[in-house]
C-alpha cells in the first residue's frame, strides 16, 4: 500500500482478476438492491450473503470478511454512479418543466 501500481500489474479485463475476485463480483450481481419509497437507491442488501459464500466455496473466515469489504467498496462505487445518475436525471427533469 502506498505506491502506485505498475501498468502492466493493472488487469485490463476480468478474466485478468483472481477467481476470488471474480466470484465476489458475481455475488455482489447476484444481491438484491435496496431502495427508499421514494425510489432512491440505498445499495445492495448483504441478505442472503452467507449463502452465496457457501454456494461460491468461500468458508474461510478471513476470505469472508474480504469479501464483505470488497463488496462495499463496490457498492460505495455503483451507489455514487446511481446518485449522481438519478441527481442528473431530476435536473434535466425539472429544466423540462419550465
Amino acid at each position: 500500500m502506498g505506491t502506485e501500481p505498475k501498468e502492466e500489474d493493472i488487469p485490463t479485463t476480468v478474466e485478468d482478476l483472481s477467481d476470488f475476485t471474480r466470484d465476489i463480483l458475481e455475488i455482489y450481481g447476484i444481491l438484491s438492491d435496496n431502495y427508499t419509497d421514494s425510489g432512491y437507491y440505498l445499495g445492495k442488501s448483504i441478505a442472503g450473503v452467507n449463502e452465496l459464500f457457501d454456494i461460491f466455496e468461500i468458508s474461510d473466515n478471513e476470505k469472508k470478511i474480504l469479501a464483505l469489504r470488497m463488496i462495499k467498496i463496490i457498492d460505495k462505487f455503483v451507489s455514487k454512479q446511481v446518485s449522481d445518475r438519478i441527481k442528473r436525471e431530476m435536473k434535466a427533469a425539472e429544466g423540462r418543466k419550465r
